[in-house]
């Protein structure tokens, strides 16, 4: 059986010995709203209120947990997730990155495989070849040069996409 929201965040509050009405209370909310949230009668709050539930159980940023958290509510709102809300606005490329991946019709396993080559990039924005596939006019517009065509990574690449081997960005 599939987790809800509600169930989740009721699993949350309550490994951590924390009381409904009391926490209802320190994240802002009624308590009987919050017990109807968590009984699925409700779908989740606001991002606002999210992020208050999150502080108040003490979730990391990024931690497993508040991103399995977003994902649940967003589900529950039938939305994308609030902090890819907030990551695609700081950065323009992912709607490009985005529609890139849809113009291109890409199956499940190459977008697999396209997650796969992304958990190889090395964080802080420093791009070097680790095999990253992307589409050239994008490799371009981070690297920041004119669209020039690049070598294919390997066979296993989808059709259209290109390897950023070589580059690095400081």
């Amino acid at each position: 059986m599939k987790t809800t929201f509600g169930q989740y965040i009721r699993s949350l509050r309550e490994a951590r010995s924390l009381g409904l009405r009391q926490f209802a209370r320190d994240v802002g909310m009624q308590p009987s709203n919050y017990s109807n949230m968590e009984n699925g009668f409700l779908q989740a709050p606001s991002d606002a209120a999210l992020k208050r539930i999150c502080a108040a159980l003490g979730l990391a940023e990024g931690a497993a947990e508040q991103t399995k958290l977003f994902d649940l509510a967003a589900q529950s709102r039938k939305e994308i997730p609030v902090d890819i809300r907030e990551f695609i606005k700081q950065n323009p490329l992912v709607p490009a990155m985005l529609r890139s991946m849809k113009d291109k019709k890409l199956s499940r396993s190459q977008i697999d495989a396209l997650l796969d080559d992304i958990d190889k990039l090395p964080t802080e924005g420093n791009l070097t070849g680790n095999g990253c596939i992307c589409n050239n006019r994008v490799v371009d517009r981070i690297a920041g040069r004119p669209a020039q065509r690049h070598t294919p990574r390997s066979r296993k690449s989808p059709e259209g996409f290109l390897s950023i081997a070589a580059f690095t960005r400081g």
